[in-house]
């Protein structure tokens, strides 16, 4: 399973991953867009993801397994970059995510470019927030993840519903598993 809900949990996480260099930016820079990509890099982004049912919400039981699969498991699917300003930790970058789609359908408008900087009201910055964070989503309400998206602060929030999904499915949840 994938946790394609927890994008910002990701961003949290990544801290732990360590493979990644940091992004130092000025002060000017802190718009955090990522430079546009061309007609061509889009066009094979979206080539990756293939046309499946989206689910219209957030449950409680697609959270719970994400956070059973654990927090490699989720960031086996994005790739972030930590983002400084004068050595000062900002967030992390989501440079590409697979299933971004199926965040955005299910009502977290969570977008490439956009710099996590908290999630659910907790810093990412350290991986023991992160992880603290990551697990606080298995009984949270609501997935809330504070983001820097063209230079001005924005809040993506996300009711969890606890119905069961309609349909789960292999097409609908996205496997954790590396492929």
């Amino acid at each position: 399973m994938r946790s394609w809900m927890l994008l910002g949990l990701a961003a949290l996480s990544s801290a732990c991953a360590g493979s990644r260099t940091h992004v130092d930016v000025s002060p000017a820079e802190v718009g955090f867009a990522a430079p546009p990509s061309s007609g061509a890099e889009v066009a094979a982004a979206a080539a990756e993801e293939p046309e499946e049912a989206a689910p219209a919400e957030l449950t409680r039981a697609v959270l719970a397994r994400t956070v059973q699969a654990g927090i490699g498991a989720f960031l086996a699917n994005v790739e972030l970059s930590p983002v400084l300003v004068r050595g000062r930790f900002i967030g992390f970058r989501l440079d590409r995510a697979r299933g971004l789609r199926r965040w955005n359908a299910a009502g977290l408008d969570v977008r490439t470019g956009d710099v996590v900087t908290r999630v659910n009201g907790s810093p990412i910055e350290r991986p023991e927030q992160a992880q603290a964070a990551f697990l606080s989503l298995a009984e949270a309400s609501e997935v809330v993840i504070d983001v820097v998206r063209g230079g001005s602060p924005v809040t993506v929030r996300a009711a969890v519903s606890d119905a069961a999904p309609a349909a789960v499915s292999a097409a609908s949840a996205p496997a954790t598993a590396a492929r």
